[in-house]
């Protein structure tokens, strides 16, 4: 096997197919990555270079290539198949597929061709919209180079244009309609273009107000019959695009009375959210993200109850400091703690910075709102710094 990632929300996927007896190997550009310095089959390839990543898989004679956790590692995946059309990227969309998932531009015009429920979209320079609307490149991540315009002018438009612009990789922005609401995100495994299993998890962002630090399952959260014409809307989608057996996560904005399609994407989320859905329910997401790119059909997987919830929480900051230590203001049943940062670590403002990833156990549904609420008002814990 060649993992394509070296992150470590990819920890899972390599440990799960060294549990199935698979011999794993990993690529990525950075060795200290946290799979990249414990890995003993680690491969020093930069994956976006796509040649690079074909000649790896060609000369490792690996049986199957599996994307991690980014969007990059999927998207390479799916230029690879299309170049090498071979059966070890079993698993991965067609390109033309991909990118219309992966592009948030060409993602609207698709969802609009299909009549989806997605914010209008604005050509940049052609009108200045009425209402306040969000900024955003067409192809970069954890808010980056996103920014909210309220009561929009041409010259607003056209710098919150550019510094979107500048942050994607092929140079591109987005102009839509923001939408007032709770973000939700649908990760939902799709066999025959159908929806076989999936799971609703409300998201905050506590640190970033574009990128999410704070989450838990959901599930009844949504009326049945907006969760109904979420998934209808997804399983259109999947036929439309003709999708490859796996994951499908969705990220949503319900509004009160409708679900508005966000960003979609077919890769392992980060962060490790594939733990938050484990430690709530039981295991079975890991497993199940993998079957397709192994050639194996997916199944539906039976979960516990969910009796004791866990809350998720990336432990950022809104400032930048160089970590001492970190004093917790409440009590906590701490079920994981992953340490990202280290006593002397040079802490970045969030998104960039993280200095480790929560799982925190609560008794009750009650509790769990308790200490969310308590983590979206940043007063969970304090930071001391050198």
């Amino acid at each position: 096997m060649l993992l394509v990632d070296t992150n470590f929300s990819a920890a899972p996927l390599r440990r799960a197919l060294l549990e199935l007896g698979h011999e794993v190997h990993l690529c990525g550009a950075n060795p200290n990555d946290a799979l990249a310095r414990h890995a003993k089959n680690y491969h020093v390839t930069d994956y976006a270079d796509v040649e690079a990543l074909v000649e790896l898989a060609e000369a490792l004679c690996v049986d199957h290539v599996i994307p991690g956790c980014n969007d990059r590692a999927y998207l390479s995946c799916a230029t690879a198949k299309a170049l090498t059309g071979h059966c070890r990227f079993n698993g991965v969309d067609l390109l033309e597929q991909a990118s219309v998932l992966l592009d948030k531009q060409l993602f609207r015009d698709c969802a609009r061709a299909l009549n989806l429920t997605t914010p209008q979209t604005y050509s940049p320079g052609a009108c200045v919209p009425s209402g306040p609307v969000i900024v955003k490149p067409v192809d970069a991540f954890s808010g980056l180079g996103v920014e909210v315009i309220a009561q929009p002018n041409q010259d607003k438009l056209d710098c919150a244009v550019q510094k979107a612009k500048s942050s994607s990789a092929s140079g591109g922005a987005l102009v839509e309609d923001w939408i007032g609401g709770q973000l939700y995100s649908h990760s939902a495994f799709v066999k025959d273009q159908k929806i076989l299993q999936a799971h609703v998890v409300v998201e905050h962002c506590v640190a970033n107000p574009y990128a999410v630090d704070t989450s838990h399952l959901a599930q009844g959260a949504l009326p049945v019959d907006a969760l109904q014409a979420l998934e209808g809307e997804l399983e259109i989608l999947a036929r439309h695009l003709q999708l490859c057996d796996g994951l499908l996560h969705t990220q949503f904005i319900w509004d009160g009375q409708r679900c508005w399609l966000i960003e979609l994407t077919r890769r392992c989320p980060g962060d490790l959210y594939s733990q938050l859905v484990e430690l709530t329910v039981g295991p079975g997401y890991v497993m199940q993200y993998l079957l397709p790119f192994l050639g194996l059909p997916l199944e539906v997987v039976a979960g516990q109850v969910e009796s004791n919830p866990i809350l998720r929480h990336t432990l950022t900051l809104p400032e930048a400091c160089t970590l001492e230590s970190l004093r917790f203001n409440v009590p906590l049943l701490i079920e994981r703690w992953v340490p990202v940062a280290t006593v002397g670590d040079s802490i970045g403002v969030a998104p960039k910075g993280r200095i480790a990833i929560l799982f925190a156990r609560v008794g009750s549904g009650d509790e769990l709102l308790s200490l969310s609420q308590r983590a979206k008002s940043r007063i969970l814990f304090s930071v001391n710094a050198l």
